[in-house]
Formats: structure tokens, sequence, C-alpha cells
């Protein structure tokens, strides 16, 4: 029950960011409440832990790409980014929520098992490390200091 309300909150929180004039590519899909409360035109990559590969696109792009309490459980955070970017229409962002160190530490008290599949802590810094030079990259912590949203987008 905690565990869906969380999810519920920070799917309002990404939310926020979409329009319905937006082309919309959620990868991780989760329990599908942006699936169903997203007014974009939207289309959904399920992620699997054992691949951190996007489907190949080769044309299409979106104005919106997110990533909900997804990133955490990457291998190559780095890769996923970077092909994040190069799917980005020219003013498009990437919405990405992973949990704060804080939220970190309670997640298993909500989900054992989401807890025991993350691979990393995110932190702001480490963010920062990744996202290159010509991206410009926002973060907020929301949820009680649980977790945190990253924009990024093209300068």
């Amino acid at each position: 029950m905690l565990y869906n309300l969380a999810s519920r909150i920070r799917g309002d929180a990404v939310l926020k960011y979409i329009k319905s004039t937006d082309s919309h590519l959620d990868i991780g899909v989760g329990n599908g409440y942006l699936l169903e409360k997203s007014p974009a035109i939207y289309k959904a990559y399920v992620y699997t832990h054992a691949e951190d590969n996007l489907p190949k696109i080769k044309t299409e792009r979106f104005s919106i790409i997110t990533m909900v309490a997804v990133f955490e459980h990457l291998l190559d955070t780095k890769k996923v980014l970077y092909d994040c970017i190069r799917l980005l229409t020219e003013h498009g962002k990437i919405i990405i929520t992973t949990p704060t160190i804080l939220g970190h530490i309670l997640t298993p008290l909500v989900s054992y098992y989401d807890s025991i599949e993350h691979r990393m802590v995110v932190t702001k810094a480490y963010m920062q490390s990744i996202v290159p030079n010509d991206c410009i990259m926002t973060h907020k912590i929301f949820e009680f200091g649980l977790n945190q949203i990253f924009t990024i987008r093209r300068r």
C-alpha cells in the first residue's frame, strides 16, 4: 500500500512536466500510472534489468522521456542517458526520479525486492558528472526528502 502511494506521488511529480502536445516515451512503465494519466502521445518501453539498451529507435524523437524509479536499477546509467539524449527533440526534456540517500536507506521498509535490485544510489554530484556539457540539468527533492527529480535538456 505504501509502495503504491509512493509510486503515485512520483508519477504526479513527473506529470507536471508533461503537456498534451508532447510525444512521450516512458522507460520502465512500472505499475502503469503514467500510461494511464499522461496527457501526451505515449510510447512505453518496459525496461528489463538484464538489459540497459533502449529499443533501436532510428528516426522517432520524443519531447519528453521519463524514467520513474528506473535509473538506480541500471548497470550503465551513462549509456542509457546518452541514448535518451539522442532520442530527444530539439527542446525535449528527460525526467528522471530516483530515491535520495535517505530514500535508498528506507526503501527496504516499503519494498524489499525493489531495494535489492538497486544498483546504485544516484546523487546530484553523480548526475552532474555524467550529464554532457551541452545539456542543462535541474534537481529537486520531493516526497519529504525521500525522492529526487532530475530534468535534463539540451542547451
